[in-house]
């Protein structure tokens, strides 16, 4: 087993830098040990004139980070058709772990908020474990505003073999509940509104956990939706994380993204409405 998880691992090793790039099509670069680069922070969009809010963005890749620039500019081709307009977008790319990743994510939302403080909305958008990312910091930040998390792991206890070498690789088994979206979910609460994408034959998410999470949250009175696209057919394909859909449903899927930052600046403004 141990064999058959290294050999997975060199395999598997990328899982997606960007958002939208199917696993067939990802390139398979080797992870060294050690980070190559510190954290860093990135504007995107000119963040000097008047913004409807920002868009913090979180790569994915297995928890993998330290890759700086590369970083930057993988997820900025990626996510540039994608973002809305008016909006700043703020890139993090953060180091590698469970703790060291989180630390950062909340330094990219405390710059984001020394910006434009809390009269816009904040939002965090994250594909794979930056989904996870994306959802750990609505849990800990009321004040954030939403989120859009792609192929999420909202189950860190799946079983899944793939998934299980990343985490195994950053977490500790002991306080694995910690991070584990539905665990959280069990005694906490998050404000933000939440959209979650997952294609229907994600090798890594089962789209039932994440469909699970969201009638949990619903339960609770909280605003998360599960969004499942369906398989690519022949002649109709377009990426999306960790497989491909298709793209009248990757239209429809970015429809409720625009909407639900339409439904965070209205919510925002009704907020301070009533202040």
């Amino acid at each position: 087993m141990r064999l058959l998880k290294s050999f997975l691992y060199i395999l598997l090793g990328s899982i997606l830098l960007t958002y939208g790039v199917s696993i067939s099509s990802a390139s398979q670069p080797t992870l060294p040990e050690q980070d190559m680069n510190p954290p860093s922070f990135r504007w995107y969009k000119s963040i000097d004139i008047p913004a409807k809010g920002a868009i913090i963005t979180i790569h994915g890749g297995g928890w993998k980070g330290g890759f700086g620039e590369a970083s930057h500019q993988t997820v900025r081709e990626s996510m540039e058709p994608k973002l809305p307009k008016g909006w700043a977008e703020l890139d993090v790319a953060y180091r590698s772990g469970g703790e060291e990743s989180m630390i950062d994510i909340r330094k990219a939302y405390a710059i984001a908020r020394e910006k434009f403080g809390y009269n816009k909305p904040v939002c965090a958008w994250g594909g794979s474990a930056g989904a996870h990312l994306a959802i750990k910091l609505a849990f800990e930040k009321s004040s954030l505003d939403c989120v859009v998390a792609e192929g999420p792991p909202v189950n860190m206890f799946s079983n899944n073999d793939y998934l299980d070498i990343f985490i195994d690789r950053y977490f500790d088994p002991d306080t694995l509940k910690d991070w584990d979206p539905e665990t959280l979910l069990q005694s906490k609460s998050f404000r933000a509104k939440m959209l979650l994408g997952v294609g229907v034959d994600d090798p890594f998410i089962n789209p039932l956990d994440v469909q699970s999470f969201a009638r949990l949250a619903d339960k609770k009175r909280l605003d998360a939706e599960a969004v499942v696209l369906p398989k690519a057919i022949e002649g109709d394909s377009i990426p999306f994380v960790h497989t491909n859909t298709t793209e009248e449903a990757n239209s429809h899927y970015m429809s409720k993204v625009k909407d639900l930052f339409r439904q965070s600046i209205r919510a925002k403004e009704n907020q301070l409405r009533f202040k």
